[in-house]
């Protein structure tokens, strides 16, 4: 089951890009953007110019996200490579983490002895 949108998370971009840049870098390998968010300093006004820029990209097609990963792999943007990989809304996440928990808590329940119950302790005198 494919998710409803597909986020990528886009790093090491140059300092000089803007929105335009990305849709447009987006579009050239024929994934198209549907939201685009630059960031470009984690707010400490020391570390400002020390930060590469990042942005999370929306795609408008959810079955394009490993398209997109593969045209990124590799890609420069102004002369500088960049790195792609997907991100998961935090709903999103949550749910594949309860499913992940679950499968791992009936994994060990199938791999252990029944639990004891007054009736098997009796049993077993």
């Amino acid at each position: 089951m494919l998710p409803e949108t597909a986020h990528l998370f886009v790093e090491h971009l140059p300092k000089a890009v803007g929105r335009l840049d990305i849709f447009e870098m987006f579009e050239d390998i024929e994934c198209p953007v549907a939201a685009c968010r630059i960031v470009r300093s984690s707010g400490d006004e020391l570390r400002r110019d020390l930060e590469h820029p990042y942005c999370f990209v929306e795609l408008r097609k959810p079955e394009q996200l490993s398209t997109a990963l593969t045209r990124l792999t590799g890609r420069t943007l102004f002369g500088k490579n960049i790195f792609a990989k997907p991100v998961m809304r935090r709903d999103e996440k949550a749910r594949v983490e309860a499913r992940r928990r679950a499968r791992i808590e009936r994994e060990q329940m199938a791999g252990q002895p029944p639990p004891l119950t007054p009736d098997s302790i009796t049993a077993r005198r």
